[in-house]
């Protein structure tokens, strides 16, 4: 199976995911005390997420492997909050941070 987030591909939808907020929140580029905080701050990633919520800007992730329509793979608020901090403990493992 595919899973699509803007022209971006990935095996799982978890992947996926991590990957749009990995994007979205441009987490190579913030200071290391951000990134670090919305690895380890749960409070700290759910600010995040709300505030794209409200802003209508939370990801989509399109289940594309299969050969019917796109369809939109469900994610509950914990499972982007829990994404977010991912792509931002992978980003400190990159930067040798963690």
């Amino acid at each position: 199976m595919s899973f699509q987030w803007r022209t971006y591909t990935f095996e799982t939808p978890w992947e996926a995911l991590v990957g749009a907020w990995a994007e979205i929140s441009d987490i190579n580029n913030l200071q290391i005390s951000t990134v670090r905080s919305l690895a380890t701050d749960c409070d700290a990633a759910t600010r995040h997420i709300s505030q794209e919520d409200a802003n209508d800007s939370l990801p989509r992730i399109y289940d594309v492997g299969t050969h019917a329509e796109e369809q939109e793979v469900p994610f509950d608020p914990d499972d982007h909050i829990t994404a977010l901090m991912e792509a931002a403990e992978r980003a400190l493992h990159e930067l040798g941070e963690a």
